[in-house]
């Protein structure tokens, strides 16, 4: 009784260390990133300013990198723009022209299906939610 005891405390034990270790935050140029509050992340508050001027992704874990994402825009007072598909870390040109249009400066920018490769192994980061106002 003691050893199965013993032996699912340590199954519990390897199966928290290897989430942990698998676990990548994934942020956008040098802005902050989220906060997990209750396990979930909270949304990230930023200029359209600062969102062009770090346009592209940055993996928490040594030789990782963001392979491509979908974002979605829901500017105040319009309709929901989006899905769109992007490859590659870097913001695409869509959203780089929608945020130096001065016409756009507040809502809600959400970035999903966060895609990374390391070390040839693929993975998925968490969502992120940008709130953006001037």
């Amino acid at each position: 009784m003691k050893k199965t005891r013993l032996l699912s405390v340590l199954f519990l034990l390897f199966l928290t260390v290897s989430s942990f270790a698998q676990h990548q935050v994934v942020t956008i140029g040098k802005l902050p990133a989220p906060k997990l509050i209750n396990g979930k992340s909270d949304v990230v508050y930023v200029t359209p300013a600062q969102l062009v001027a770090n346009g592209q992704f940055v993996s928490s874990q040594p030789g990782c990198k963001v392979t491509g994402y979908t974002f979605s825009i829901l500017p105040n007072g319009a309709d929901f723009i989006g899905p769109y598909t992007v490859s590659g870390a870097a913001f695409s040109p869509k959203l780089v022209s929608f945020f130096k249009d001065p016409n756009n400066k507040k809502g809600r920018l959400f970035f999903e299906k966060i895609t990374t490769t390391c070390d040839g192994a693929g993975n998925t980061a968490e969502p992120i939610a940008v709130r953006y106002s001037e």
